[in-house]
């Protein structure tokens, strides 16, 4: 982002991004509590500064993240009551989250123990080796970009992130994770409005959606 600032902190209107984030995940009736994975030397100032400061709700618990993605989900579920039985795993810098995606996520990993919300890819994909030859030209209609969230029994991903830490075993979703020990994970119709803000452009877009949704 070139900012200075982790971009989960940065200003969305009237709050940072991961206050947008939390709160429409704290509206969800079916959101039952939130744990948080921040920075190790966050965890203070995003507990005051943050939580307490802006009274979100439903906030459990903030723990330190870990070196990756996946170390800092593990993490957290470590501090998951082990009698709850669905977990639902969200990236802070998806601000536009919506109830529907998060009761899609739910219902389809009651059923099948894992869900994931995603978008259809609308154009043509093709596999290109390391020259930038093409070496295959892709099925679209089997082809979704995935968002989050991504919901799974707590058992099953516990465990697969525990076989995963054993083999050392990093991959760049926890659908990844969960789908190499042999779990079944459904993919849920997402939201192009809900995206990750990860550059200067999807901030800008975030703001003038921001802009929009408060207009209606």
């Amino acid at each position: 982002m070139g900012s200075g600032l982790a971009k989960q902190y940065l200003r969305l209107g009237p709050a940072p991004i991961l206050v947008h984030t939390l709160n429409r995940l704290s509206a969800s009736p079916s959101v039952e509590a939130l744990v948080l994975a921040v920075p190790p030397g966050d965890v203070e100032a995003v507990r005051d500064g943050i939580v307490a400061a802006y009274e979100i709700p439903k906030v459990r618990a903030v723990v330190p993240g870990g070196e990756h993605r996946q170390d800092s989900v593990f993490n957290a579920l470590g501090a998951v009551d082990p009698k709850t039985d669905i977990v639902m795993i969200h990236d802070g810098v998806r601000p536009f989250i919506g109830p529907e995606i998060v009761e899609r996520c739910l219902k389809a990993a009651a059923v099948a123990g894992g869900a994931a919300a995603g978008i259809p890819v609308p154009e043509t994909v093709k596999e290109v080796d390391a020259d930038g030859r093409v070496v295959a030209t892709l099925r679209r209609e089997r082809i979704w970009i995935v968002q989050t969230p991504q919901a799974f029994r707590y058992q099953i991903l516990l465990e697969a992130h525990r076989s995963a830490r054993e083999e050392g075993f990093y991959a760049t979703d926890d659908a990844a994770v969960v789908e190499r020990y042999g779990s079944v994970v459904l993919m849920v119709p997402g939201d192009p409005e809900n995206i990750k803000i990860t550059g200067p452009a999807d901030l800008a877009y975030a703001r003038w959606l921001t802009r929009r949704w408060r207009g209606r």
